[in-house]
């Protein structure tokens, strides 16, 4: 119970605000320096005309996060709620009173952000909205490089997802999230991840932009601002993801021309000690247990100068996929290695936040991640459900990498802004592959007909660093931003064949294939964008960015080297116009360029008569020996509206890509080789749709949908393309849906239950079969259910089911012939969770 003291602070602390704000006029924008809370709330109340009431109990030792050129409204509130464990609901009367987060609804974003982040990492908690008004949860994103902007108010096609969507929604790792988002395709072979080509595991496509393993990459991925080849980073403590679509060449680079995907990590707070632990045990269906951890800590050092946050985690995910060694004779008895697909993975990061003055931000960073594969979740059809056949070779995959990262942020004040950030990343991935279903259905049984037990191993490191310097503007009428960005990037492959079971056929040789290849990359771009209101309701935007590119490739294959090199320069441009309708609704519609660099290309051995008959098969005596860049034109209309008194928010948008010189992977299934070809042209058209609404106090309702049509318009037979062609591992449909309830149970306890439902439609491998054809991936539909509940103002659980209908998704498959048929790489059948969170300060 509160004492008299706070009840009477209370209500003379209301009483002032609402004195104040009623004889005050709104300021045009917000200036607030950090300050102890319950001024910082009254000085609000004041410059913006409103009532606001603030229980003493709840402001007491918490200060306030700065605001900077903001203007009234619930966006700027929320930003100086953030961290603070607090939000606000609406009376009828207009006031505002402020509350606490419940225990189970507080994720990390909602109680740890660093300055100057996301709005949506700390939006009101549903409990906290008004019975009579409820509201959308308010979104903002960075992805303009202009500082916070609301998700409303940007005219890009862009799906944000707060960490409080992240948890709620049980999402751990990439898939977790693709499937939730529109108009993305991907490939999964492997959790290991590392690369995005056939051995790496990990593919992405954003409106159908794809081109084929060991291409160069069409969608660029970051984490915070760092520029990383496509990885899967465990999703605790991640203040949320921002996934772009359409090209984002003007500001993101030549690998944006699908689009980008963004994981944004938490930053220390510098004013408060919290700390959040996480312990989950699950069970999966024809299959092992599993475990994760998850623990964070944010520590201040020096008060209002110095904080350190810390976060590990483990994940030891149990297998599901049975190898079947024998059948023994006169037996019924079955000779099986049961669950060899298990994982296990940890993690840590520590980052700094150093306030070095005022208008000095320091952020320096390290993330080191591990994850070990025994097996794969692949299987073959025609063993039955979840088995493999005489895998005599235990298949392992690791991928580790580090990125360490410093970023600089200096604010002028009067909305000008200077922003460093410098990242160092490097990586390891190590494989080792089963090739006795290949090589056994190529050459036939060994003499004593038993498979052909062959294996290959693999090594892939990367190094790269980056740096971006940036310069951006804010004011009522224009904003924009300039910078200049910086890459260097070197990339070292090795791959051993061992002759194994092949001797017979090849006598005098101990590896069947040895070969190294070293690429060294570097990247310098200078980019602008700018944007002006022509008009109260009119918007134009235009940019640029100047690319120029070197690549330098060796190659060697068994000790015959092939030197490579290429360059290329280019300029990306965009313009752009946003009609704002009212405050609630925006029209625009943009066009702009995307670029991706050639480059040498790899070798196809001219002493393999497989190789040769390959290369004649497409009328070439040799493989070219690099290829040229490719680019394409995007045209965009989109239209993004909060209808119902914000109730009700719908995003749409439709678009046509025009795609000159398509970079495509060859391949020549008999040699096992593949080069990289410009094949010609080709066409995405599509749209996308997202809807989010909350008609009642505690229900919240979303859903998304997306078209693709990618098909290729220009005949090339030399590629094995002809016109009309789809795109392979391209959905024409995507969906998803959820529907979460939150509610007080017994004691006054909050609880929420929560349903999500998603679709992918068929698309068609990368291999055809062994009758020459394309093999069709068919469609999926996978659903998720969770329930949750404070069982005290600290404690939480949840109780979870994933693939509820134990579902088969097919995320690669490839025809290997007879005797062995499809083997199909799938997703985690139906399993079970438990989840104990802590949270406390």
């Amino acid at each position: 119970m509160r004492s008299l003291r706070d009840t009477i602070s209370t209500v003379l602390c209301g009483a002032l605000l609402a004195a104040t704000a009623q004889t005050s006029q709104a300021a045009d924008t917000i200036n607030l320096e950090a300050a102890p809370l319950n001024h910082a709330l009254m000085n609000f109340a004041t410059m913006c005309g409103i009532t606001i009431t603030v229980p003493a109990d709840l402001a007491r030792n918490r200060l306030s996060e700065p605001l900077r050129g903001e203007r009234c409204g619930e966006v700027a509130l929320q930003r100086l709620l953030q961290g603070s464990g607090l939000s606000y609901k609406k009376a009828p009367d207009g006031g505002i009173a402020i509350v606490a987060i419940p225990p189970s609804m507080r994720t990390a974003a909602a109680v740890t952000p660093a300055p100057h982040r996301l709005a949506a990492a700390a939006a009101p908690a549903p409990q906290a909205k008004s019975d009579e008004s409820p509201i959308l949860e308010e979104v903002t994103v960075t992805a303009g490089k202009r500082g916070e902007e609301r998700l409303q108010d940007v005219p890009v096609s862009i799906t944000a997802l707060s960490q409080e969507t992240i948890v709620q929604a049980g999402m751990d790792n990439f898939l977790d999230y693709a499937r939730s988002v529109p108009g993305v395709g991907f490939k999964i072979t492997s959790p290991a991840g590392g690369r995005d080509d056939l051995r790496g595991g990990r593919r992405v496509n954003i409106r159908g932009i794809e081109s084929g393993f060991d291409s160069v990459p069409t969608t660029a991925f970051y984490l915070d601002e760092a520029p990383v080849p496509v990885m899967d980073p465990k999703l605790f403590d991640v203040e949320r993801i921002e996934v772009l679509r359409g090209p984002q060449g003007t500001l993101y680079g030549a690998n944006s021309m699908g689009g980008t995907v963004r994981v944004v990590l938490n930053k220390p707070r510098l004013d408060d000690y919290f700390y959040d632990a996480e312990v989950t045990a699950s069970a999966t269906a024809h299959g092992d247990e599993g475990y994760r951890v998850n623990s964070m800590v944010n520590a201040p050092l020096i008060e209002d100068k110095v904080a350190l946050r810390g976060v590990m985690f483990y994940r030891d995910e149990g297998g599901y996929i049975d190898n079947v060694l024998s059948l023994e004779p006169s037996t019924t008895r079955v000779n099986v290695q049961r669950d060899i697909n298990t994982e296990r993975s940890w993690g840590a990061r520590l980052a700094a936040t150093i306030q070095a003055t005022d208008q000095l931000t320091i952020t320096p960073s390290v993330f080191r991640q591990e994850t070990d594969i025994e097996g794969t979740p692949s299987y073959l059809e025609d063993m039955g459900d979840l088995r493999l056949l005489a895998r005599e070779i235990p298949e392992e995959q690791s991928n580790n990498f580090t990125l360490s990262a410093v970023e600089v942020k200096y604010d002028f004040g009067n909305g000008f802004e200077l922003f460093s950030a410098t990242s160092y990343f490097e990586s390891l991935t190590l494989v080792t592959e089963d090739l006795t279903y290949g090589n056994t259905a190529y050459y036939g049984p060994a003499p004593d007909g038993t498979p052909r037990t062959t294996w290959a191993f693999t090594e892939i490191e990367n190094k790269r660093f980056s740096e971006e310097v940036r310069l951006s503007y804010r004011s009522d009428n224009w904003g924009g931003v300039i910078g200049a960005f910086y890459l260097d990037e070197d990339r070292d492959f090795w791959q051993d064949f061992p002759v194994g079971d092949m001797a017979d056929i090849y006598p005098d040789l101990t590896s069947l294939f040895t070969g190294t290849q070293n690429n060294d990359e570097q990247q310098v771009a200078v980019f602008g964008e700018a944007s002006m209101n022509v008009t109260d309701a009119v918007r134009v935007t235009a940019g640029a960015r100047w690319f120029d590119g070197k690549q330098r490739q060796l190659t060697n294959y068994d000790h015959s080297p092939q030197f490579g090199r290429g360059s290329d320069s280019a300029v990306s441009p965009k313009l752009q116009v946003d009609y704002h309708v009212n405050e609630d609704n925006m029209l625009y519609v943009s066009g702009a360029k995307g670029f991706r660099p050639g480059g040498a290309n790899n070798i196809v051995p001219l002493d393999d008569q497989a190789c040769v008959d390959g290369l004649a098969e497409l009328g070439l005596t040799h493989a070219p020996s690099d290829f040229n860049a490719d680019e394409l034109t995007s045209y965009e209309l989109g239209w993004k509206a909060e209808l119902a008194d914000r109730r009700v928010r719908l995003n749409t948008s439709a678009y046509f890509i025009d795609w000159k010189d398509v970079q495509k992977t060859v391949q020549m299934f008999n040699c096992g080789f593949s080069f990289i070809g410009n094949i010609g042209a080709a066409e995405s058209k599509g749209a996308e749709v997202e809807f989010a609404a909350t008609p009642i106090n505690g229900l919240d309702l979303s859903a998304s949908a997306g078209y693709t049509d990618a098909q290729y318009t220009k005949t090339n037979l030399e590629a094995g393309v002809m016109a009309g062609d789809p795109f392979p591992i391209v959905p024409q449909w995507t969906a998803s849906a959820s529907v979460q309830y939150r509610f007080s149970i017994i004691g006054g306890r909050s609880a929420h239950v929560r349903a999500d439902a998603q679709y992918v439609d068929k698309s068609i491998s990368d291999f055809f079969s062994q009758e020459g054809l394309p093999v069709v991936q068919p469609s999926y539909e996978l659903v998720n259910m969770r329930f949750g509940m404070d069982l005290t103002e600290r404690l939480a659980v949840t109780v979870s089911v994933d693939n509820v209908f134990d579902e088969r998704p097919v995320l690669d498959t490839v025809d290997y012939g007879p005797p062995y048929g499809y083997i199909t790489s799938t997703s985690r059948p139906r399993t079970f969770g438990l989840t104990f969170r802590y949270s406390g300060r």
